[in-house]
């Protein structure tokens, strides 16, 4: 092993921070703070759904963008972004193709 690769591992093994999501623990040298619960996450958990934040009830506002009204439409996380699209061209879109 060069020395240096040592070295750069040295310097290296105090930076990041945990994932805070138990199952995952993975060591991330660039984390995520959440804005509503404050701990530290890793890329695949920093969404709210993705640590089940609690206290980011109904603060994951999504909306889609209709191509041919320009409306938006409110998506939740729940929703199937193509059911919802769908309902809204038939049920309001100002500009129906």
């Amino acid at each position: 092993q060069h020395p240096c690769q040592s070295l750069a591992m040295a310097v290296l093994s105090d930076q990041g921070a945990h994932c805070n999501v138990k199952t995952c623990s993975r060591l991330d040298f660039l984390p995520f703070q959440c804005g509503q619960c404050n701990q530290v996450f890793c890329l695949d958990h920093y969404r709210y759904e993705a640590h089940a934040c609690p206290k980011a009830a109904g603060l994951d506002l999504r909306v889609l963008i209709c191509p041919l009204c320009t409306q938006s439409v409110r998506l939740s996380p729940e929703d199937d972004p193509n059911l919802v699209w769908e309902s809204h061209v038939f049920q309001n879109c100002t500009n129906p193709a």
